[in-house]
Order: C-alpha cells, then sequence, then structure tokens
C-alpha cells in the first residue's frame, strides 16, 4: 500500500500474514545477523519458548516421530548451550 499526502491522514489496514511467514523471515535473517539483530530477537525467543512450553503432549505425539526426534535434538543441543539458570 503506498499513501502520499501533505496532510495528517489515519490509515487503518489489515493484513493477513502467517505465523510461519514471519518466523522465515526471521531465520532468512539469521545469516545476515549482528550482535544488535541478536539483542532486539530476545523478546522473540522469550515468546517462541512459552509457546513451546503450552503445547499439548497430545499435540507433539500426533508429530511423526522422525519429526519429533529432529525437534528433541534441537532443543537439547541449545539447553545445553544455555546452561543452567
Amino acid at each position: 500500500m503506498l499513501v502520499r499526502t501533505w496532510k495528517t491522514v489515519d490509515v487503518e489496514c489489515e493484513c493477513e500474514i502467517a505465523e510461519y511467514e514471519i518466523l522465515h523471515i526471521f531465520s532468512q535473517k539469521v545469516d545476515e545477523s549482528t550482535p544488535d539483530y541478536w539483542g532486539r530477537m530476545l523478546p522473540v525467543l522469550h515468546y517462541i519458548t512459552k509457546i513451546l512450553a503450552e503445547i499439548p503432549d497430545e499435540t507433539i505425539q500426533a508429530v511423526r516421530v522422525e519429526h519429533r526426534c529432529e525437534v528433541h535434538k534441537r532443543l537439547e543441543l541449545q539447553a545445553k548451550r544455555w546452561g543452567d539458570a
């Protein structure tokens, strides 16, 4: 959307963006990341871990075993990196 005006105008806009699209953009930016980028991403990481914690066990069990194993390996590695709190 492009809006050009010489006066103050309130513009309301609704966009349909899937969550996976947002996460995909974040993952693309990892390749060009800087220390400042990671500082800005900490709140996002906070919310991602809250989301992970709320996934029901039944939902996790419904995921194919090979995918669960892949996620488990990633999470286990990251838990080691972050260490004890």
